[in-house]
């Protein structure tokens, strides 16, 4: 009996020495892991919103920042002058194609090199689902002039509205300064056509301002009854190289044939310019 008590006596001494020289090393600091840091929430996550909740990031306030999804109010804006006159859009019967169609006037007392425009397309919860980026096609363009112009994209979406913001150039190149332009010139409609696809006009441009022109950039519009724009398409005209002095050369413009598109002959203008040749 004595000797059993002994030997449990000794094993209890071994155990208790053992346990101490394990848990410590020399520089009497613990083996044993740190516990994890608390991981607290981010500032851009309430601490409140539940694991399965879908988090909402806020909307920013820049109204053309590229953030499909993101509502914005429809209309257009005025910016460094150049305004907005008026706009339509339009889209094809597979409704996979749209077009803007626009109508700026450079109200400034100057003339600006150029300007693009940055064309919001909305849906029926007004929402950004696509941005377009529309250089103007004609450049140091004189003080109070108005010109139309169109972009096209293409749509997976239902487009129910459009905001549009014009952005003048910061500053003219060397290339814009040496570039005279012969605005408005002659044009008139010669006749139109339409088939399954399109609507097309015919007409001829002149010119008669006493020096050769190059570049031209022509744009046929269509307005209703009342004026209001419809849409916009840029005609080729069949020179495409310099127009001389008293020549007339002949062009044609395709229009798609869009939803809630009426065209009549009748309202269509003609806007021509060219750059004289250096």
């Amino acid at each position: 009996m004595h000797r059993h008590l002994i030997r449990w006596m000794l094993l209890s001494l071994i155990l208790v020495i053992g346990v101490a020289c394990g848990s410590t090393s020399d520089d009497n600091t613990t083996d044993e892991t740190a516990p994890d840091p608390v991981v607290e929430p981010t500032s851009d996550r309430p601490s409140d919103i539940a694991p399965d909740e879908e988090f909402i990031t806020p909307e920013p306030e820049a109204p053309f920042d590229v953030v499909p999804g993101q509502v914005m109010e429809p209309g257009w804006r005025t910016e460094d002058g150049i305004e907005v006159v008026a706009a339509n859009y339009y889209t094809n019967e597979a409704n996979t194609q749209a077009w803007v169609a626009i109508e700026v006037e450079n109200t400034n007392d100057e003339a600006v090199a150029n300007f693009s425009l940055i064309i919001a397309l909305l849906d029926g919860e007004s929402r950004e689902r696509a941005t377009l980026n529309a250089i103007s096609p004609i450049q140091n363009i004189p003080a109070g002039y108005r010109f139309t112009m169109v972009a096209q994209s293409a749509i997976d979406f239902d487009l129910s509205d459009i905001v549009i913001l014009a952005e003048t150039a910061p500053e003219m190149s060397d290339n814009y300064q040496s570039q005279v332009g012969e605005f408005d010139l002659p044009a008139q409609v010669d006749d139109t056509d339409s088939d399954d696809n399109r609507y097309i006009v015919n007409g001829s441009i002149s010119n008669n301002r006493g020096v050769d022109v190059a570049n031209m950039v022509v744009a046929v519009s269509l307005y209703d009854s009342d004026g209001n724009l419809l849409a916009v398409a840029y005609a080729v005209p069949e020179n495409r190289g310099i127009l001389a002095d008293g020549e007339t050369t002949t062009l044609v413009a395709s229009f798609p044939q869009a939803q809630n598109l009426p065209v009549d002959a009748s309202q269509t203008q003609i806007k021509a310019v060219g750059y004289r040749v250096q």
